[in-house]
């Protein structure tokens, strides 16, 4: 039965849409289509009362509602003419309450009906736009006042039934109203909550690409600015080092002058000399593997969707936040074997990067950060623990939402994770996570082996 009801609600939902509707028309069709049948059956309902109570003129008018209000429906189903459904819907609905009212003798004797009207500019806004409710609205009040001004001719001839069946009707009437208010501006108020996280998520975006495009700018220049002293550099410690070893070949020699192969002082000073050679290698070598590491991060030339190493991307940025770890956390690496991935590999490297950091400020003092891979049929999975302070489970459910979040007295827009987990659905994976207060945390990504048929069957 369940199944039955809930596929007439969507082929009723779907009765006037188009192929060419976006979302959000498509919903207000919907939306639209369900108030007027909700009110084409509050229509008859007050009809078969009215008329029951020996009120047929009066009955007629909400029957007859009903009646037009469901041809209207009908027609916009075959026609698809949506602003003429929408006309006609608000225009009955505006008038129909007041016609009734007038018909039962006034604001008393017909239970203050004429409230139903005021779901006329309502419509006009949700639907319409502000201008069109602003006019529907001034309509509404230019027939509240005739109302008004008629009530002592109306009263007159008011229609007699009993106290407690006014009562009632004063209750369906503004219980009915109410719900349908409520509904309607709860789906405002959920569509304003909508478009706020929508900004904020292209705020966050556009923060995230800002950061993204400066990082690759400054590692261009540095790149250009720093291989040309490291050249230099290199080419020093060459010309160094053979030029230390010439000279311990003459000292070393049968040729050499006995007073300086016995100098303490000369031996301890190229033995210095060759530690500084070392020193200048090791610093130069530090110095390739930090801007190789930099390039490969921000992958400058790699845009595009492409064939990449995982285990290159986190170990790039895991040199890149080698200073965050210092000597208080141990990381191990549990590398499983898997295959290059299809991907965004620069994006990727941005969601490891997020990752690995909010993994890092969760520790307080010493801890652990484990990194596993591992392929599991057709997907690979990442795994980042760390053994931090934990999440409360309260704040799981919002964790990937962008937001605001307070560090040292400053209030900064958080929107690493939310970046992280559009990355990771962009690639058409999961980010699941796992936490327990007080003992850690661990974001396991799941990504498809193959990303390019994960695309075509999509």
């Amino acid at each position: 039965m369940k199944v039955i009801v809930q596929h007439w609600i969507d082929r009723l939902a779907n009765a006037g849409s188009l192929s060419s509707d976006s979302e959000e028309e498509g919903l207000r069709k919907a939306v639209l289509t369900f108030v007027a049948t909700l009110i084409g059956i509050a229509g008859l309902i007050w009809g078969i009362a009215y008329v029951a109570l020996g009120l047929p003129f009066s009955g007629s008018i909400p029957l007859g509602y009903a009646v037009v209000s469901f041809g209207s429906l009908f027609y916009f189903f075959r026609t698809k003419r949506y602003g003429f459904f929408r006309f006609s819907q608000l225009f009955l609905i505006l008038l129909l309450p007041f016609l009734l009212q007038w018909s039962l003798g006034g604001f008393a004797a017909a239970s203050a009906v004429m409230i139903w009207a005021l779901l006329s500019p309502m419509g006009a806004l949700m639907f319409a736009g502000t201008r069109q409710a602003l006019m529907w609205f001034l309509a509404f009040l230019l027939l509240t006042v005739i109302s008004g001004i008629l009530e002592g001719k109306l009263s007159q001839h008011a229609a007699t039934m009993p106290p407690m069946v006014i009562v009632v009707f004063y209750v369906m009437n503004l219980g009915s109203v109410s719900f349908i208010v409520f509904v309607l501006l709860q789906y405002f108020v959920r569509k304003r909550e909508e478009a706020l996280n929508k900004l904020n998520a292209a705020q966050a975006q556009l923060i995230s690409a800002g950061k993204m495009a400066a990082l690759g700018n400054l590692v261009a220049g540095i790149t250009h600015e720093i291989n040309t002293p490291i050249g230099t550099i290199n080419s020093a410690t060459d010309i160094f080092k053979r030029g230390i070893t010439k000279i311990i070949r003459i000292l070393e020699s049968d040729d050499g002058p006995e007073n300086i192969n016995n100098n303490k002082i000369l031996k301890e000073t190229i033995h210095i000399l060759q530690q500084n050679i070392q020193n200048n290698v090791a610093a130069t070598d530090r110095i390739v593997r930090v801007l190789e590491s930099v390039k490969n991060f921000t992958r400058l030339d790699e845009a595009k969707l492409q064939k990449a190493d995982i285990h290159k991307g986190i170990d790039s940025t895991l040199i890149l936040i080698e200073h965050e770890l210092k000597d208080r956390i141990k990381l191990i690496k549990d590398y499983g074997s898997i295959p290059e991935v299809l991907c965004y590999p620069g994006e990727l490297n941005q969601m490891f990067m997020n990752l690995l950091l909010n993994a890092v400020q969760a520790i307080q003092g010493e801890g652990t950060i484990t990194i596993n891979t591992s392929l599991d049929d057709r997907h690979i999975k990442i795994r980042i623990s760390d053994t931090g302070m934990g999440i409360a489970p309260e704040k799981l459910n919002h964790l990937f939402e962008p937001g605001f979040t307070s560090k040292q007295s400053r209030i900064q827009m958080r929107t690493g994770l939310y970046t992280s987990y559009n990355i990771v659905h962009k690639h058409q994976g999961e980010i699941h996570v796992h936490s327990e207060v007080g003992k850690g945390s661990t974001f396991t990504i799941v990504l498809p082996a193959n990303l390019e048929e994960t695309v075509e069957r999509t």
